[in-house]
């Protein structure tokens, strides 16, 4: 995930999500306390916006299958 900081700088995070655990891993090479809770809320907007997807493709190819719910998972 990208990170805009301040000026030009820019910062990449890794947010890892383990469908068998039902979690998310925020790995973070530079962690900031400042962009902590700017960050955790971009990963759970990705979440969300996932959430969605999954629910439509689940619906296209197998309407019996139930699609992982994402937001249900630990981050």
């Amino acid at each position: 995930m990208k990170d805009a900081m301040d000026g030009d700088a820019v910062h990449w995070y890794l947010a890892v999500i383990m469908l068998d655990d039902k979690q998310v891993h925020l790995l973070d090479s530079y962690p900031s306390k400042k962009r902590q809770r700017s960050r955790r809320n971009a990963v759970v907007t990705m979440i969300e916006f996932l959430d969605g997807l999954f629910k439509d493709l689940y619906r296209q190819v197998e309407p019996t299958l139930d699609p992982p719910v994402l937001e249900k998972f630990s981050l």
